[in-house]
């Protein structure tokens, strides 16, 4: 994507998700997440300040397309409003937020991406991914309002299955054949495929 540097050095603050083994990342990813049913994921958003005054931010978030804001992906902000306290002797303090993502597998459509016709198409991809950004107001200005401070979020998210099925519990005998259920408490229909095995 198209990096602004001119603004990006001017910035008042940085952001970062703190992600595994220290590791700060300048974007929000959730990755890819196979869905059984309503999944909740949260992550930490580090923001450092770099002036020498205390800061405050409204914080909100929106979709990229408006196709993906149907209710089966939504984003938590906490707290709403962010206070910021003024750098210090050799360090920029640090405040930080949750992002809290829903996602409600009944409501996502149908999963379309494979790795053999559809592997490379960018336009499939867009199709089944849901993005957006979250954005940090200055509330003490309006002169930002143009060029606000924001961090893309993404998620890849696909209807998925939860099968079980318990071999203690017969469901019934055919022709000295035992029944075993098998039961779906996800949210994607499948097929079983059943094989016969000799040790």
């Amino acid at each position: 994507g198209e990096v602004r540097v001119n603004q990006a050095v001017k910035s008042p603050i940085t952001l970062w998700e703190e992600g595994l083994a220290g590791m700060r990342m300048s974007t929000l990813s959730y990755g890819q997440q196979d869905v059984t049913g309503v999944t909740e994921l949260t992550k930490v958003i580090s923001v450092n300040n770099w002036t020498n005054e205390t800061l405050t931010y409204d914080l909100s978030t929106t979709y990229r397309y408006a196709g993906d804001d149907n209710g089966a992906v939504t984003l938590e902000v906490f707290p709403k409003e962010l206070v910021v306290p003024p750098m210090g002797p050799g360090k920029a303090p640090e405040a930080n937020f949750l992002v809290k993502m829903i996602i409600d597998g009944e409501k996502l459509d149908e999963w379309t991406m494979n790795s053999g016709s559809l592997g490379n198409s960018g336009a499939n991809l867009t199709a089944n991914e849901y993005d957006g950004y979250l954005w940090l107001d200055d509330t003490s200005t309006d002169e930002d309002d143009a060029a606000m401070i924001h961090m893309p979020w993404h998620v890849l998210p696909r209807k998925s299955v939860q099968v079980t099925a318990d071999p203690d519990v017969l469901s019934g005998w055919v022709d000295d054949v035992a029944l075993v259920e098998f039961s779906n408490t996800g949210v994607q229909e499948t097929y079983m495929g059943l094989y016969d095995w000799i040790a």
